[in-house]
């Protein structure tokens, strides 16, 4: 649906994008490479009052069909056989951000030209997605919420072959919640841990038995992931720390069970203490909500695929979280998941999308789009 020679310039900007990668709330040259871009197009990036880096962006008049475009990158190296690499060292679009800030641009710029009849277009250009608090968070404290009637994002996707769009009724993603925990005990020397706490030893027997008890005390059906990704303690190799701290996530489909597994886990966590003559601080500090996909804003995807085969109705939620899911407290929304047709895992180094996936990914948003438009 775009030119020829838009799309050619979508692409080199998405290359741009994912050269010159930058961490949640650093987003700076991207921003402002954004921000050049809409001026192009005589359109401007409104900046958030809150916020250093992102924007927003709006197009034709009338309640606001809303997208969002998260722009921030992870502190990951990328493989140095990728066809377009980062420049900047340890720093990846590992998650596809870089096509979504592309989506959004594009969308922009058909939809200054051909202006929808009933509704106007707003991009947000969010940063920090992969960062706590999110920048989802600080974007709803703006002023700028009147008039939204819907939200939509899309999330390129390396498991979905290219020119599909997939979608979930209902939840799409799961709840997130951190968690972090702090053993405290006596400290000494390694060679005579027997006269202190070992808590090196200690903190690996509290993740197996944990994983135990929760298996014992959990309806065997109900749906959760706990995983821990950072472990934080000691100095040097002969000496045994006196604080170890943990740092995980769990992710749940419904808020009962976040709030039984979070009850049981400070129950274990006081037993254990209690059993081993230390310390436990327990904390859950961050809590990203559900994705749940409004039923009408499916349906009308569903209607606008019905004489195609492009849609796919995802039987199962992701159990990876999105701050998207704030949004939807202010309005209904719509989660996609777009094909990438690439390798690698998102959130790896292996991560690399098929290029060819732009043009029908923008092609389905600006049709679905405008199908809200007219029917929404």
């Amino acid at each position: 649906m775009l030119d020829k020679a838009w799309l050619e310039e979508i692409a080199a900007l998405r290359r741009q994008f994912h050269t010159f990668p930058e961490l949640s709330y650093h987003e700076f040259q991207t921003t402002k490479l954004v921000a050049e871009t809409l001026e192009k197009l005589n359109l401007k990036l409104i900046p958030f009052t809150g916020l250093k880096t992102g924007g927003y962006c709006e197009v034709g008049t009338g309640p606001y069909i809303t997208f969002r475009s998260d722009i921030d990158a992870l502190p990951i190296s990328e493989n140095p056989d990728h066809f377009v690499k980062s420049s900047n060292r340890n720093v990846m679009h590992a998650c596809g951000h870089d096509y979504h800030i592309a989506f959004g641009l594009a969308l922009l710029k058909y939809f200054s030209t051909n202006v929808l009849k009933n509704h106007a277009l707003r991009v947000l250009f969010q940063p920090a997605e992969e960062a706590y608090p999110t920048g989802a968070i600080k974007v709803c404290e703006e002023p700028i919420w009147r008039g939204i009637k819907y939200f939509i994002t899309a999330h390129i996707q390396n498991d979905l072959p290219i020119g599909k769009v997939a979608v979930c009724q209902g939840i799409a993603n799961a709840s997130s919640t951190s968690i972090k925990l702090t053993l405290h005990g006596k400290g000494g020397h390694t060679s005579r841990p027997h006269e202190g706490n070992d808590l090196v030893r200690l903190c690996a027997d509290y993740i197996n038995t944990l994983y135990s008890f929760l298996a014992q005390n959990m309806n065997p059906i109900a749906q959760y992931i706990l995983a821990f990704g950072s472990i934080e303690g000691g100095k040097t190799h002969n000496v045994i720390p006196e604080h170890i701290t943990l740092k995980g996530t769990l992710r749940t489909l419904q808020p009962d069970i976040k709030d039984n597994i979070l009850n049981l886990c400070k129950t274990f966590s006081q037993k254990f203490a209690d059993l081993c003559g230390i310390q436990i601080q327990f904390t859950s500090p961050t809590y990203c909500p559900p994705v749940v996909n409004d039923s009408t804003l499916v349906k009308l995807l569903q209607k606008l695929f019905t004489h195609k085969d492009d849609l796919i109705i995802l039987a199962n939620p992701s159990f990876g979280a999105d701050d998207f899911a704030f949004y939807l407290t202010k309005a209904p929304g719509i989660y996609l998941k777009i094909g990438g047709g690439g390798t690698g895992i998102a959130h790896s180094s292996d991560f690399e999308v098929n290029e060819s996936a732009l043009e029908p990914a923008i092609d389905h948003l600006i049709e679905y789009i405008r199908y809200l438009d007219e029917n929404g």
